[in-house]
């Protein structure tokens, strides 16, 4: 998902920290977490599971800011043009960023206002 044959720039917990920063509702639609009523509180419950795509989303927009500088440039080297378009790099990487950002898990709450508690809300999520 992004396009790393080593652990050479992002390690193994490099990747788990990526991964973990996204947790979703499991295959029995268990929460990460739950309200205690003062707090969250990690759910006994809940089998891990993370949103792949929001992470990958996340890498390949921090590889784009790494690219962001770099610039196309044509080089002489004895009497032969050669041109490299680095700006594709970073357009690649925006694109696959989109990629995985369209693909992330949309989750939908309802939250209740503390002063009426008759009042819900609903509210939708991205990862």
């Amino acid at each position: 998902m992004i396009a790393e044959p080593t652990a050479a720039t992002y390690s193994d917990e490099d990747l788990t920290g990526y991964i973990e920063a996204y947790p979703i509702r499991d295959g029995d639609e268990e929460a990460p977490y739950l309200w205690d009523g003062d707090s969250w509180e990690d759910n006994p419950d809940w089998d891990p599971t993370y949103d792949l795509n929001a992470a990958a989303a996340e890498i390949w927009l921090e590889k784009a800011a790494g690219l962001a500088g770099e610039y196309d440039a044509e080089v002489n080297e004895g009497g032969v043009s050669l041109y490299q378009k680095k700006s594709d790099r970073y357009e690649h990487a925006m694109k696959m960023h989109r990629r995985y950002q369209s693909k992330r898990v949309i989750e939908s709450f309802a939250i209740r206002a503390v002063d009426d508690p008759d009042t819900s809300y609903v509210i939708n999520l991205i990862g």
